[in-house]
């Protein structure tokens, strides 16, 4: 059975660059899980969630400008998990900056 989502950890997105950004670093052990999120952008970009080694997790979600945002609120199941041993990453087609927060679990 997978961790409650009482058991996640918050953490910030916070980037403003083009391309692979690392948003949740591999633990020492088991996978990322990603229970929920939110976030705005400040200019159009295409981006995707994507596990750094098995590669993208998501199809490529469109945000047509400043303001534009990603909302997957926290749930008992994850959206999304990583193997073990990889990033969870969000790659944006253009430099513009994403703030917000995500919820997840380690193993």
């Amino acid at each position: 059975m997978a961790p409650h989502r009482s058991a996640t950890i918050p953490a910030a997105i916070n980037f403003s660059s083009s391309g692979d950004n690392i948003v949740i670093s591999a633990p020492a052990y088991g996978p990322i899980n990603v229970y929920g999120l939110f976030f705005t952008v400040n200019g159009a970009t295409n981006f995707y969630f994507k596990d750094s080694v098995v590669g993208q997790l998501s199809g490529t979600i469109v945000l047509t400008g400043n303001g534009s945002s990603q909302t997957l609120p926290l749930q008992d199941e994850p959206y999304y998990f990583t193997q073990p041993g990889s990033n969870f990453v969000i790659n944006s087609s253009n430099a513009v900056t994403f703030g917000g927060t995500i919820w997840y679990t380690n193993g």
